[in-house]
């Protein structure tokens, strides 16, 4: 069976202003200098030595040139999986700002960058309009055949007209938790490279109830993995924006697989208020992630165990999932 496999970044933002929200939402400080993402050797050094490695939280999706991500996905009535893979020339264009920073989360602002906002300058599907400039998606960028080892099956990634393609039948469990899972390329516009992550045991988070109030941190509970391996970390990635465009506004948060994670209220207050049609979809996920850069931008290898979920504000003070 071969299926194509790409996926498109859709976190590429023009900044607005650096404070989103509802009418008496206090804004948030800015942050003028985040660092994005250490040395790749330290990131993997770290990551290696437990699940409170500090440098793993700092990559964030916005500054990837490619990556290779092993999905399991869950929800309360489907388990399923995908593979997501993707190398370019460089990162996404986009003008995204992170605006603040706090606890384990990062906020990042902006508006639309669609193309027809610049007019006949920009084609549709190959250009993003930035600043009220047309700024040309980065080329694709092949690593040449992919070979991953320690899934439950075997699978050669292949690059292909529209991406990759994969070789080999993808089993229904993607990955055991605690398997040494390895993505070794070949190289080609993309150089060679070997990264090394483990699987994860899969995410146990009830989605009903958890709800968003004005004012108030939001807290994700969810149950700990004891025999996780070292490495492993939860993210949440609480997004909105016009569905099928970009991302108006993200914050990124990551932490130890403790069993809760907070998102603090100042970014709470500040989060642009969801409406039909703007809906981009958020996640949260169990993950282990090993990182190289080889000159372009990070490339990174995720495996991981997550749940997706739209993010309603309803009355605009107040939101709960369905």
């Amino acid at each position: 069976m071969r299926q194509i496999l790409a996926a498109m970044l859709t976190l590429s933002v023009v900044v607005a202003t650096p404070s989103f929200g509802c009418t008496g939402a206090s804004a948030v400080e800015p942050v003028p200098d985040v660092e994005i993402l250490g040395d790749a050797a330290d990131v993997r050094q770290e990551a290696d030595a437990g699940p409170d490695a500090a440098s793993v939280s700092r990559v964030l999706p916005t500054a990837l040139a490619g990556w290779i991500r092993l999905v399991e996905t869950e929800d309360e009535e489907l388990h399923d999986r995908s593979i997501e893979v993707d190398f370019r020339t460089g990162p996404w264009p986009t003008a995204i700002v992170v605006v603040a920073e706090a606890g384990a989360c990062t906020m990042l602002a902006g508006s639309n960058d669609i193309s027809y906002l610049c007019g006949d300058a920009c084609t549709w599907g190959e250009a993003a309009c930035i600043a009220g400039s047309c700024v040309s998606y980065p080329g694709k960028a092949s690593a040449g055949p992919i070979e991953v080892t320690g899934l439950n099956g075997p699978l050669t990634l292949v690059p292909a007209a529209g991406g990759y393609t994969f070789q080999g039948d993808v089993p229904g469990d993607l990955f055991s938790a605690g398997a040494e899972i390895r993505a070794k390329a070949v190289g080609d516009a993309t150089g060679a490279f070997e990264l090394v992550a483990r699987g994860v045991p899969t995410l146990a988070w009830n989605p009903k109830g958890f709800n968003m109030e004005m004012g108030k941190d939001l807290v994700f509970h969810w149950t700990p993995a004891p025999d996780a391996p070292p490495g492993t970390r939860i993210y949440v990635n609480l997004q909105t924006g016009w569905h099928g465009t970009s991302t108006k506004a993200q914050i990124w948060c990551e932490g130890p697989d403790n069993g809760e994670l907070v998102v603090p209220a100042s970014m709470v207050d500040a989060f642009p208020v969801p409406s039909c049609g703007m809906c981009e979809s958020s996640y949260i996920a169990r993950f282990t992630r090993d990182v190289v850069d080889l000159g372009a931008g990070p490339i990174e290898l995720v495996v991981a165990s997550r749940w997706s979920f739209t993010a309603w504000w309803p009355d605009g003070g107040h939101r709960s999932t369905p």
